[in-house]
């Protein structure tokens, strides 16, 4: 009883998973619902109307898939250009603004906090490290 049942189910339902199948039009106008080699083999072979709308699609979608792809790859690498030209400016700021605080001459008394035990001034904003390549400190300058 169950066996039969299950039968007359899968009967009842052959259809709609028919429907659900992707089909191939072929050249004597039948459909089958075969893809790929041998289709339509006994039909007179894939209709050429309908192999050409399925390829003429194909490519059309792929052209737009490439196209969005790479308007979307083109905003990214702006935005990255964008990002690392901010990055550069803010990174020559502050090399700029390092440079102008240490670019006092050694030899220059003016501004200097520090006389070290070679002879030279040490500009340092800090005291620790100031003349640590010229041999120590000799004398405080600023307090």
């Amino acid at each position: 009883m169950l066996r039969s049942l299950t039968l007359g189910l899968a009967l009842a339902l052959a259809p709609l998973a028919l429907n659900a199948q992707a089909t191939t039009n072929c050249a004597d106008g039948t459909t089958s619902t075969a893809t790929g080699r041998g289709a339509c083999s006994g039909h007179g072979g894939v209709g050429k109307k309908a192999a050409k709308a399925t390829k003429s699609t194909t490519k059309s979608e792929a052209k737009s898939a490439a196209k969005s792809e790479m308007k979307s790859t083109a905003k990214s690498d702006q935005k990255a250009t964008t990002k690392a030209a901010a990055s550069d400016t803010k990174a020559a700021t502050k090399t700029a603004k390092a440079e102008s605080k240490t670019t006092a001459s050694p030899t220059d008394a003016n501004g200097a906090s520090a006389k070290c035990k070679d002879g030279t001034y040490s500009h340092a904003a800090s005291r620790r490290g100031a003349c640590s390549r010229h041999g120590g400190v000799s004398e405080w300058l600023k307090s």
